[in-house]
């Protein structure tokens, strides 16, 4: 767990500079269902100030810098923040830090768009992390902000894997929260934002020997309407009052 509240210890800390040390270096795409969700949600980002928080090893990063984007790419791991750095070096409006997304150091209203990839389950309390997004986001700012959703396939393998005596992980993630429908259109109300859509996408069955690790079920999509509150990638944009 966390020494303090928002605030990682060292050995959550560790745990993530190692785990992306270990990851290929080369292996960063931006077109995982994460990705393809959220940029079409993206305004003309030529010079906007941009916060990415949980940047990792700034695949995203380059293209939002690439963009004209004002970019700051933030990450609790500062292994990951290094590795940004270097892919950054191009773009002298993209600036690497070392930030923690339950306790931001930046000052309200910072930013004019606000991203957050498949970042806050990956953290102690996601509900102050949601908070502290918007509190840095100006008024009429954009949140773009995906997460795993467990209310669906991926819940069931995971609550099977615990019965079993197996613990479950994202990719080997060290953090993992089992989070469902979050955020919701009242949370996001109530941190005084106006929600613009939600939606879901992507249903998985686990085949622990296949190639892949699990078969994508396209025909759950339909109708969407109905069946999006149980994909695994959850897509929530708002906009700040």
């Amino acid at each position: 767990m966390f020494a303090q509240p928002g605030i990682p210890d060292a050995e959550i800390v560790q745990a993530y500079d190692q785990w992306h040390r270990n990851l290929d270096a080369d292996d960063d795409p931006i077109d995982t269902p994460w990705h393809t969700m959220a940029i079409p949600q993206l305004p003309p980002l030529d010079g906007l100030r941009v916060l990415e928080i949980g940047c990792g090893r700034g695949g995203f990063s380059h293209y939002l810098a690439s963009k004209g984007a004002d970019l700051v790419a933030a990450d609790f791991s500062p292994a990951a923040v290094d590795i940004a750095g270097r892919r950054l070096e191009p773009y002298g409006a993209a600036e690497p830090v070392v930030a923690d997304v339950q306790a931001l150091h930046f000052e309200r209203d910072s930013f004019d768009l606000v991203v957050s990839l498949d970042t806050i389950e990956h953290v102690t309390y996601p509900t102050r992390a949601v908070a502290e997004l918007v509190r840095v986001l100006r008024p009429g700012g954009r949140l773009v902000l995906t997460t795993n959703n467990y209310l669906g396939l991926i819940g069931l393998w995971r609550a099977a894997m615990r019965l079993a005596g197996f613990r479950f992980t994202e990719f080997g993630q060290p953090v993992n929260q089992p989070l469902m429908v979050f955020p919701s259109a009242r949370l996001m109300r109530s941190l005084g934002c106006i929600v613009n859509l939600i939606d879901n996408t992507g249903h998985y069955l686990r085949v622990p020997r296949y190639q892949m690790g699990y078969l994508r079920l396209n025909f759950l999509e339909r109708p969407h309407a109905l069946t999006k509150w149980f994909g695994t990638h959850r897509l929530v944009v708002a906009t700040k009052r």
